[in-house]
């Protein structure tokens, strides 16, 4: 095959992207336009790559949600993933291979960065409320976990 020397530099220009840190095509695609390539090198790049198995979105979003589901909430990690370009059924796909628990992970960030917060405080409580609705947990599964939290503690500062 013939290709334009600006398809190989296209190409080099994606694969130098990707050594860092897998890509998904979309953040590919919007890196090489700020480049200034041209459509059909983009497209002939993101082909290749995606022929030699450097672009695979199914392993970008079970890593993705493996290394932030014990940070983040459901929603912001779907929203994250939607951002960079991952089409609706990857990302439930890849969700729906974790046992997910909200609450679960709100209980133990609670534990581990919230342990020595006064939970009779309302402003303290809405701190906490906000800090969790802005990793995307849901309110139901805050207030859950929250009200387990503070009926735990006060179990054992009662002892």
């Amino acid at each position: 095959m013939n290709y334009s020397k600006a398809r190989y530099s296209a190409f080099d220009t994606a694969l130098y992207y990707i050594t860092f840190k897998d890509r998904t095509e979309k953040e590919i695609q919007d890196k090489l336009k700020e480049k200034g390539y041209s459509y059909s090198d983009i497209d002939v790049a993101v082909s290749k790559l995606k022929e030699y198995g450097y672009i695979n979105e199914e392993n970008y979003a079970f890593s993705y949600i493996k290394s932030n589901i014990h940070k983040k909430g459901y929603r912001r990690i779907s929203s994250e993933l939607a951002a960079r370009g991952l089409d609706k059924d990857i990302i439930e796909e890849q969700l729906d291979m974790f046992d997910f628990s909200e609450e679960d992970t709100i209980y133990n960030i609670l534990d581990s960065r919230f342990s020595n917060c006064d939970m009779s405080d309302e402003k303290q409580l809405r701190r906490i409320y906000s800090f969790f609705a802005r990793r995307g947990f849901s309110y139901g599964n805050i207030s859950n976990a929250l009200s387990k939290y503070r009926k735990n503690t006060k179990i054992l500062f009662d002892l």
